[in-house]
């Protein structure tokens, strides 16, 4: 009963985040806007499709015009074990950056 609860409630976050995509608040001019998606290649950000503080971070990132590669750790293995292996906590969103990386962004 919970799993079919889950997939009703993941299924109504998904089509609500779909449904009312955010502006993009945050206009660079193609030179800045390289230079950003270069640093930001470095990182990944690791996440669960339907897990609403998920959807909240995917909708900052296009409001600030951010591109941050996603892993999914549900439909690849061994992107949760990086995950676990990473920081020994099996949370998302997550990064995968240093705090040196993120001081110096």
């Amino acid at each position: 009963m919970m799993t079919l609860i889950r997939k009703i409630l993941g299924l109504l976050i998904l089509t609500l985040e779909r449904l009312f995509v955010p502006a993009l608040q945050v206009h660079h001019n193609p030179a800045e806007q390289s230079a950003l998606d270069q640093q930001l290649s470095r990182w990944t950000l690791c996440r669960l499709e339907a897990r609403p503080f998920c959807v909240k971070v995917r909708k900052h990132m296009k409001r600030l015009g951010l591109t941050i590669p996603l892993k999914e750790i549900n439909s690849e293995p061994r992107h949760h074990e990086e995950l676990v292996k990473g920081g020994n906590l099996d949370q998302v969103p997550r990064g995968g950056c240093s705090w040196s990386d993120f001081m110096a962004f």
